[in-house]
């Protein structure tokens, strides 16, 4: 989003991502190496409406979440 809002606000949004990624980046989420699977993240959401994949592993979860690593890095190259 930080793209795509005029300048003034584009710091709070890149504020937001890096708490995010600072939080998935955690203890609480990411899994210790060679565990949960092969899996990085440990509780994620598939649907909580439907209550379906609940604080589980989840393949799409992972992609987003290395994305969104992609992207800090590449916002921190610039």
């Amino acid at each position: 989003m930080a793209k795509y809002v005029p300048a003034s606000e584009s710091k709070s949004y890149r504020k937001y991502a890096l708490s995010i990624v600072e939080s998935l980046s955690s203890a609480d989420f990411l899994a210790p190496e060679g565990s949960n699977g092969g899996f990085l993240l440990m509780h994620s959401v598939g649907s909580k409406p439907a209550n379906s994949d609940v604080a589980v592993p989840l393949h799409y979860a992972d992609y987003y979440y290395l994305e969104a690593l992609k992207r800090l890095r590449d916002w921190s190259e610039k």
